[in-house]
């Protein structure tokens, strides 16, 4: 009986007694537990949140500044005076074989390196560029992006991480045909982002057996892409478009001009609809011989310094 009273004595606060009793402890350890776990809980969600974020917002810039290179080195582009090169002045291949399709992982280009002076003339030299990729080693889904056979990056450009795929298109046929240029004239580059959603969204269409981008949402919505006229290039096809139908029955004309019939028919570009041919103002006639090819790889280090001779 005593040792009984004694017990219920422990558990309950006897007036004038300072402290706490064990039911309130244990409340209160219980209590913060509980509130500890929440807060935990929910700080290590916004951590993986913020992780999250980062990744995203990093991957979209690295495929932004991929882009950015690219389409800077095209507005570089230029061809001599050969008609085959006015009409195709980008090639683009899938693989190591052109594409028959228009698009392709892969671009070979020529871009203006240098002026030449000899006088009484000026020459623009151009070299060549060639952006494709190579399989990330350990990782086939994820590829390195390539300039002139070597990983794109120092130079100001900075480190550049691998990305899901590259893509280059030409203009749709029908559009080039209303425009009366070369579908080759404007090119689509679209770099896709490799961030953690990225290989999750790719990871389940492979599992599934679709091939890339195929049902996958999240890779077209995160692709970054932009269009890239040739607009130099466009006005010299136009120009030679027009002179092509004032020398008609100018034999010496056609002799100063021996493959322009190629602007008939550029690669198969077929347009029926077109019943006949659109006037191009001639506001500029570029002089013959003003571009040299140098079919080396384009060099960086001594780009943009004229020479003599």
């Amino acid at each position: 009986m005593i040792s009984d009273m004694r017990k219920k004595q422990s558990l309950i606060r006897l007036p004038g007694r300072a402290g706490f009793t064990l039911i309130e402890v244990l409340l209160a350890v219980t209590l913060t537990a509980i509130v500890f776990g929440s807060t935990m809980y929910f700080f290590r969600m916004g951590n993986q949140s913020i992780i999250k974020i980062s990744d995203h917002a990093q991957a979209r810039m690295n495929a932004i500044k991929i882009l950015n290179y690219i389409v800077d080195d095209l507005k570089r582009c230029v061809v001599d005076d050969s008609m085959a090169r006015l009409i195709q002045p980008v090639e683009i291949y899938e693989g190591n074989s052109k594409s028959l399709t228009g698009s392709g992982d892969k671009i070979v280009f020529y871009g203006i390196h240098h002026r030449r002076f000899a006088p009484p003339k000026m020459q623009l030299v151009a070299q060549r560029i060639e952006y494709g990729t190579e399989p990330l080693p350990g990782d086939p889904d994820a590829f390195i992006v390539t300039r002139n056979g070597v990983r794109l990056g120092g130079a100001g450009l900075g480190h550049v991480d691998p990305v899901s795929r590259l893509r280059f298109d030409a203009m749709d046929i029908k559009q080039a045909c209303q425009m009366r240029i070369s579908p080759y004239h404007a090119i689509t580059v679209r770099v896709f982002p490799r961030g953690n959603m990225d290989t999750k969204s790719w990871t389940k269409g492979a599992a599934a057996g679709l091939k890339f981008g195929e049902g996958d949402s999240t890779a077209e919505r995160n692709v970054q892409q932009r269009l890239c006229r040739l607009s130099n290039i466009e006005s010299q096809f136009a120009c030679m478009l027009s002179i092509k139908n004032s020398i008609k029955n100018s034999v010496p004309a056609q002799l100063a001009y021996p493959d322009i019939a190629l602007l008939d028919a550029p690669f198969g570009m077929n347009c029926p609809e077109i019943k006949q041919t659109v006037s191009h103002p001639m506001d500029w006639v570029r002089p013959p011989n003003l571009v040299l090819i140098d079919d080396v790889p384009f060099n960086d280090q001594t780009a943009n310094i004229d020479v003599n001779g």
